[in-house]
């Protein structure tokens, strides 16, 4: 595999294309290992034709003479021997790209031998400035998949989240010490920022000494004549004339102007608009503390709707300061700005933008150490993407470059890192061939991208609408709001690039500076009235669903089989999660009624040993979460949640009573416009439907149409009990159960007891068993009170009373449940016409309560992956792709969570080992080889 990478840049002033060395021949030689393809070879890149000249320089002179590097992945088969090269290079004057270094983080800790060659010499004095924010929900995730978080948290300042807000005059309209764990209006919660350098400086040093050789130079890839897409084959040409062939796969994460684009898509990044011009302190608080007081400790905005300033502190003490303006490409050097005259250029930026602010945001730029540089903002098409080719993929902005608006790249760029790691060891570990791999990694990463890519959009156009910045925060949201704002936003394609979105100045002195008038591809949602949806099944995940349509505006039918709400019981609690299920919830407009209903109290936990000692407890209302519970996951009785979802609905919109029979293809079906049937009990066919959403649950009928998989038995059943008013009638089991829950285990059964918001305690007792021990294991299940006595005595005889008194006391008859599940890693061909989620989709056992938090967020992806089709005219095919890749990983890496904490549970190690374990596989994600046991 051939990673080629380069670090980010926005402006071709800053960029360089590096290229990549590797030889066969050296592997021999070094390694010892042979080859699959003999040769000796090199690659190599020149500097793109079309690169500008700015003032004196000739940039495409300047790349030619520029250093390169790269760097080599090798994997030994038994049976083949697969090449592997992840290439690493820097941009000339920033580093920006952790994700090639954290790829091969990555693969270190899989085992897979690698050398990895850089652009800069060793000694390189090159700039590392800057600061990033890492976060919580994606950047921090792979950090901790690389073992680095550790090391990440000694250099991560959570204060440096802090945030000002000012108006031109210098009020301060919003203040923010980035501190709270909930996050605010603007701010979402866990987002430290670490400065470039040690960022770099962890990856760099989580690599073993004389892995990274410095200095290298490269040129072009291409594929080789005898390529197949079971086992693609590509060659690298090196600066030297060698060549070196036989690569499986080749990664670019090569940056803003990546060469390895080129081989996927003819798309190039175009110009946004909006030129930042950047200016820095050093020692501020030496030397300006008026302006340290005002940037504080983390940034500060001041903002005009047609110009800004963004100065943002870094841990050695400077300021870095970006001088935001909408001007034309060629500004820099049609605005006629000597930018040699170090306080003239200055001056001449403050007086063309921000003549008529206050004083102190403008000496940000004017008290400057150094000259100015002027950096114009690029991006790629929002939703850009390309046809999956084995062989060949993007990460980072080589994939998805995009203005810093949100500041979302480092973190998109770990988390390409992180899941390109897991495509490339389902290859080779579980036999999955390059192109269904790398096809369920790039429609994760662009489904990923293409939110935050209008999100990003949406949040640049807002800064330079020309309205108020009062107005402009108001559009600024950090919950998944502003994700469903961006949904309905027009943004650029290929053939519209942007400009007249953006207002023109009315100050005469910026007159020059104004941003180009062009046209603007404008897609308007002129959905097919005819089109129509069906939701089969009406649990969470498919009310969710409906829910979801309805506020898009999208006509769609819901067949539920009960005949009524009230016609099966609704009985247990949910937890749902901030990172998935609440984000769900908040997209649909219904977090404030949920909050009426979650009990966060009930999130508290006990574990306990089969004697009853208490060997963990948490109370569960930490912000940080604990060693085995991530923070905020409320609960909330699954009868409200389920009224919640009804009531959000118009009267009609279920179709109480009707059970569905068959799914069938229509003849007129087409890829291009799926008709699809539904056939229901009585006789009764309803046809015509675009697509049919199988929301039906674990024995789903929609299900058949993608795959033959079934679920199996899970080879553990639950007896349930319930006991009524506990704590009038059992206070001494109340206070065992406590607000939540209480577990115990031991050998091959557990209990697993859960409070209920109306005063009940439900309880499951979990044995491992075969699927038929309710007929073969002589208890009379008829017998309401002796089967309990008989259970008790048969699975929990030598556990202490008070645990065997939740099921010998309990209210109601025991009910036996075995449970199911399907294949941990389960996968389908893309189907035009039908999909399904929840259950239907990924059945597991509840062992790590994740289920219905998987339910909503399916429904919510799925939602988007539908307005992309009617909105965008994304074709069935590649909609559902894009949804059903992102949900088979999430739900993958939960499947294997769930297996290894339910064998970790029937383990028949002690109640210490088991809870150690459960943090590992639950907070820390350590769960790999659970899932064959």
């Amino acid at each position: 595999m051939a990673l080629l990478h380069k670090g980010q840049s926005n402006a071709p002033p800053e960029v360089e294309v590096n290229l990549f060395l590797f030889s066969p021949r050296y592997l021999s030689q070094a390694l010892g290992i042979t080859p699959s393809v003999p040769g000796d070879g090199r690659w190599f890149i020149s500097p793109p034709p079309d690169y500008p000249n700015v003032g004196d320089i000739d940039l495409s002179a300047l790349l030619s003479e520029a250093d390169w590097n790269g760097s080599g992945i090798i994997r030994s088969n038994p049976s083949v021997n697969y090449l592997f090269l992840v290439f690493h290079g820097i941009g000339k004057n920033r580093y920006r790209g952790p994700g090639g270094l954290t790829l091969a983080r990555l693969l270190k800790i899989q085992g897979i031998p690698f050398r990895l060659f850089e652009l800069e010499e060793l000694n390189g004095t090159r700039s590392q400035g800057g600061t990033l924010d890492i976060h919580k929900e994606s950047g921090q995730i792979a950090l901790k998949a690389a073992g680095l978080f550790n090391e990440f948290e000694k250099h991560a300042r959570r204060e440096g989240a802090a945030l000002k807000v000012l108006s031109p005059d210098g009020n301060i309209l919003f203040t923010d010490d980035g501190l709270n764990p909930e996050g605010s209006d603007l701010l979402p919660p866990d987002r430290p920022e670490i400065d470039r350098r040690d960022l770099r400086k962890i990856l760099l040093e989580s690599l073993d000494e004389g892995t990274i050789e410095w200095g290298k130079k490269v040129i072009r890839i291409f594929e080789d004549g005898g390529s197949t897409k079971e086992r693609p084959q590509f060659s690298i040409e090196f600066e030297d004339g060698a060549k070196d062939s036989g690569f499986e796969l080749v990664v670019g994460a090569d940056g803003a102007w990546s060469r390895v684009r080129g081989l996927l898509t003819n798309e190039k990044p175009f110009y946004s608009g909006i030129t930042a011009v950047e200016a820095w302190i050093n020692q501020i608080d030496n030397t300006h503390p008026d302006l340290a007081e005002r940037v504080g400790q983390g940034m500060c905005v001041q903002a005009s709707g047609i110009s800004s300033l963004i100065s943002q502190r870094n841990t050695d003490g400077s300021v870095r300061t970006f001088a935001m303006i909408s001007v034309k490409e060629d500004w820099a050097t049609a605005s006629g700005i000597d930018w040699k005259h170090l306080q003239g250029s200055k001056k001449a930026i403050i007086d063309a933008w921000f003549s008529g602010w206050e004083n102190l945001g403008k000496e940000f730029v004017l008290r400057s150490d150094g000259p100015l540089a002027v950096r114009p903002l690029y991006m790629l098409p929002v939703e850009m993407q390309w046809k999956t080719q084995p062989g060949i993929t993007l990460i980072g902005d080589a994939a998805h470059l995009m203005t810093p608006f949100t500041g979302v790249g480092v973190n998109l760029a770990l988390t390409d890192a992180l899941e390109l790691s897991e495509a490339i060891r389902s290859h080779f570990r579980d036999g999955v061939d390059w192109e269904t791999s790398l096809g369920r990694f790039e429609g994760k990463m662009f489904a990923r991208s293409h939110i935050e890519a209008r999100k990003t959009f949406m949040n640049m156009k807002s800064s330079f609408s020309g309205e108020s910045v009062g107005d402009i925060m108001k559009k600024f949201d950090s919950n998944h709001q502003a994700t469903l704002k961006a949904q309905q936003l027009t943004v650029p394609t290929p053939e519209g690039r942007i400009g007249s979105v953006i207002p023109q100045a009315s100050n005469s002195k910026a007159s020059s500076l104004n941003t180009p008038t062009s046209s603007q591809h404008n897609t308007q949602f002129a959905m097919d009235p005819q089109a129509r949806i069906a939701i089969i099944g009406g649990g969470p995940g498919g009310l969710m669903l409906a829910r979801l349509l309805k506020l898009q505006g999208v006509p769609f039918r819901l067949f539920e089989l009960d005949t009524s709400p009230e016609s099966r019981s609704q009985g247990g609690t949910l937890d749902i999660h901030r990172d998935s299920g609440q984000m769900a919830v908040k997209a649909a407009g219904l977090f404030d009624e949920f909050e009426k209903h979650a009990r966060r109290e009930a999130a508290a936990m006990k574990m306990l040993d089969k004697d009853g000692v208490l060997v963990w407890e948490t109370d569960g209302q930490s912000q940080e979460g604990s060693d085995i519970l991530s923070p905020d996951r409320p609960e909330i009785d699954r009868r409200d949640l389920r009224k919640m979802l009804l009531e959000s609905l118009d009267e009609g919109m279920v179709e109480w009573g009707r059970k569905v029979i068959r799914i069938v293809e229509d003849e007129n079906s087409t890829k291009e416009k799926p008709q699809v049937s539904v056939e229901f009990d009585g006789g009764e066919t309803e046809s015509g439907f675009e697509l049919v959403v199988g929301a039906d649950g674990a024995w789903s009928r929609v299900r058949g149409l993608l795959t033959n998989e079934k679920p199996f038995y899970a080879n553990v059943t639950f007896v349930e009990a319930c006991i009524n008013d506990v704590d009038a009638k059992h206070p001494d089991l109340a206070e065992r159960v406590g607000q939540g829950s209480c577990s115990q285990a031991h050998g091959n059964s557990a209990t697993i007891n859960h409070r209920i918001s109306d005063g009940s305690v439900r309880t499951n007792a979990a044995v491992r068993v075969e699927q038929d021990w309710v007929t073969t294991c002589g208890i009379d299940w008829t017998n309401v009170e002796e089967c309990k006595h008989v259970f008790v005595k048969q699975k929990f005889g030598d556990w202490e009373q008070l645990s065997k008194d939740f099921i010998l006391r309990s209210d109601t008859p025991l009910a036996v449940r075995p449970l199911f599940m399907l294949p941990v890693e389960m996968n389908w061909e893309t189907h035009p016409g039908v999909t399904v989620l929840g259950d239907a989709a990924h059945l597991m056992t509840p062992f790590a309560g994740v289920g219905v938090n998987l339910a909503l967020t399916d429904a919510l992806d799925l939602s988007e992956a539908i307005r992309s089709h009617y909105k965008d005219n994304l074709d069935w095919t590649i909609a559902l792709r894009e949804f059903e890749s992102k949900m088979l990983s999430r739900s993958n890496i939960a499947a294997k969570r769930t297996l290894a904490s339910m064998n970790n549970f029937f383990s028949g190690k002690s109640m210490q080992e088991i809870v150690k374990r459960l943090g590992e596989i639950i907070v820390e994600g350590k769960f790999e080889g659970d899932e064959s046991k």
